[in-house]
C-alpha cells in the first residue's frame, strides 16, 4: 500500500517532522486516480485526495481518539494559547501540499468507516471502526499561513504577519472649512464671501484587517481598547506600506468567535484602521483653513498643546495578552 505521513511536507525544518507524523494512505498512490482530483481556475486552485487513516486509542482527556485527533490537526493545522510565550501564540500550520507548496489543507470530510465496528467503552460506548476515509481539500489562501512559531519568536516575523488578511477601501470625506472660505464668483456680489461653512474633499483609505484563529484567552482586549480612537505615535505597516506618525487611526474591533476542528477556542478579529496622509504628512490633527490648506490643530494652538487624536503604539494591537 503507498502510505506518507504528515508533517513531511517541509518548507521550514523544525515544524515538520517525519517522526512524529501520522502515517496515512493516499488511495489515489495506489493507481486509482479517480481518488485524486486537481480544480485549477484564474481566481482558485483546489487539490482533493482521499486519505485512509487507522483509529488508535489516544492516552489523557482528548475529545476524539488520539490517532484521529493528531491527524486533524497536522491536517488542518490548530492555534492554542498554552505552550506560547510572549509575542505569539502557539499555531501548527497546516499540511502543505507538496506539489503545489502555497496549497494548504483546508478541510477533511469523513466519507468511510469500515473494519471492527465496536461500541467502545473507552469513549462511552461511541461506534468506532479499524479505519476511517477522509476527503480532504487542499486549497490556496489570500494570507500568509506557514511562518512558524520559532521564526516569530526569532524577531525573523511578528505575529501579525500571519493568519491575517488585509482589504482596502478608498472612500472620499467632505471636511468641514470655517465659513467665508468660498467667495461669489461672479454677478452683483462677486468677490464676496458666503457665510455658510464650506468643505474640502479629502480622501480615507478605511483598512480592514481579519486576523483568523486568535485564541480566546489571549485575545489583546486590552490593548484593542486602549489604542481604539488614537493614531500611531511611530512609522506603521499596513500590508506592506508605511505610514508616517498620525497617519493612522485605530478606529476598532469586532470580534466573531468559532471552535476549530480540533477544539481550540478562537475568533476572528476584525481591524478597522482609517488612514490619512493627503496632502503628504498632514495625518489626523490637521484641518483645513478658510482656503483649504491643512495645518496642524491643538487646543492652544501651539506645537506641544493637545490633539484631538491622541497618540498609541499600535503595534500593541497585535501581542497577545499574557
Amino acid at each position: 500500500m503507498a502510505h506518507w505521513k504528515t508533517r513531511t511536507g517541509a518548507t521550514v525544518a523544525n515544524d515538520r517532522n517525519p517522526d512524529q507524523g501520522i502515517e496515512v494512505r493516499i488511495r489515489a498512490l495506489e493507481g486509482n486516480k479517480s481518488l485524486y482530483h486537481e480544480a485549477w481556475k484564474s481566481n482558485s486552485n483546489t487539490t482533493t485526495i482521499i486519505a485512509e487513516v487507522d483509529y488508535e486509542a489516544g492516552a489523557g482527556p482528548q475529545p476524539i481518539d488520539g490517532n484521529l485527533h493528531t491527524f486533524r490537526r497536522h491536517m488542518l493545522g490548530s492555534a492554542r494559547a498554552f505552550g506560547a510565550a510572549g509575542n505569539r501564540f502557539n499555531r501548527m500550520y497546516p499540511e502543505v501540499n507538496p506539489l503545489a507548496p502555497w496549497q494548504v489543507c483546508v478541510a477533511c470530510d469523513l466519507i468511510d468507516a469500515y473494519g471492527n465496528p465496536i461500541q467502545n467503552a473507552v469513549k462511552k460506548n461511541w461506534l468506532t471502526f479499524d479505519k476511517y476515509v477522509y476527503q480532504c481539500v487542499f486549497q490556496g489562501l489570500p494570507y500568509e499561513t506557514q511562518i512558524t512559531n520559532d521564526q516569530i519568536a526569532d524577531g525573523l516575523f511578528k505575529e501579525r504577519d500571519r493568519y491575517t488578511l488585509w482589504r482596502r477601501k478608498t472612500i472620499s470625506r467632505e471636511m468641514e472649512i470655517p465659513g467665508g472660505g468660498f467667495k461669489i464668483v461672479d454677478g452683483p456680489f462677486a468677490g464676496q464671501p458666503i457665510a455658510k461653512v464650506g468643505f474640502r474633499v479629502s480622501n480615507e483609505i478605511e483598512m480592514q484587517c481579519t486576523w483568523y484563529d486568535v485564541p480566546v484567552s489571549r485575545i489583546p482586549a486590552t490593548m484593542i481598547a486602549q489604542c481604539a480612537g488614537h493614531v500611531n505615535s511611530a512609522a506603521f505597516t499596513i500590508d506592506g506600506k508605511s505610514w508616517p506618525i498620525e497617519a493612522i487611526l485605530f478606529k476598532g474591533c469586532e470580534e466573531e468567535r468559532h471552535v476549530t476542528a480540533t477544539g481550540d477556542q478562537v475568533a476572528d478579529l476584525k481591524l478597522i484602521f482609517g488612514i490619512r496622509d493627503a496632502p503628504a504628512g498632514a495625518g489626523w490633527n490637521y484641518f483645513p483653513d478658510r482656503t483649504g490648506g491643512f495645518h496642524l490643530v491643538t487646543a492652544d494652538g501651539l506645537d506641544t498643546g493637545t490633539r484631538m487624536y491622541r497618540r498609541a503604539d499600535l503595534e500593541q494591537i497585535f501581542i497577545p495578552e499574557p
